[in-house]
């Protein structure tokens, strides 16, 4: 095997070894049931807002949304998992397992993408919301499938931009 090759592969497994032990970290709270209620009530509060420019009545208790649009009422749990925690530790995840980036850049690259993933969150909800409102059988599919791919493809691509920009792909 190549030189070349073989040092490829060995930062591959550095960089697998790397991503699953910090992501037991991510289970032992999931088994926990972690929950930081100011952080739901904040993405309430936030979602609220958003829904208010956007011409809808919301009203807010909590992490509990009640939204309005005409004659249809739509209520929302804003749960832990509504507020992005695994989405942004899996992003830290990625970054930090990453090999041969200055640690440096690998938390100036996090200090811009966790806010902008949280603001691409806040807007997920929003429009999960308006969407259940014009169309509430579209909960399911909008929430379930869309949107758990829709951010996993935006954590990716976040990523592989950075990697592109830190010339590593």
């Amino acid at each position: 095997m190549k030189k070349k090759t073989k040092e490829k592969l060995n930062q591959v497994l550095i960089f697998l070894v790397k991503f699953n032990l910090l992501a037991i970290p991510l289970y032992i709270l999931i088994l926990l049931d972690f929950s930081v209620p100011p952080l739901q009530n904040f993405v309430a509060l936030l979602s609220h807002k958003l829904l208010l420019a956007m011409g809808i009545q919301s009203n807010l208790n909590q992490h509990n949304l009640i939204a309005i649009k005409e004659f249809k009422m739509f209520f929302v749990e804003i749960s832990m998992d509504c507020t992005g925690w695994k989405s942004f530790y899996a992003l830290f995840a990625l970054t930090i397992a990453t090999p041969k980036i200055k640690i440096r850049k690998k938390i100036l690259f996090l200090f811009i993408s966790i806010p902008l993933l949280f603001f691409i969150n806040i807007a997920r909800i929003a429009l999960t919301i308006y969407l259940s409102l014009i169309q509430p059988e579209s909960f399911g599919f909008v929430h379930d499938f869309l949107w758990q791919w829709g951010l996993t493809l935006t954590i990716i691509g976040t990523w592989v931009v950075w990697l592109k920009i830190e010339k590593r792909i």
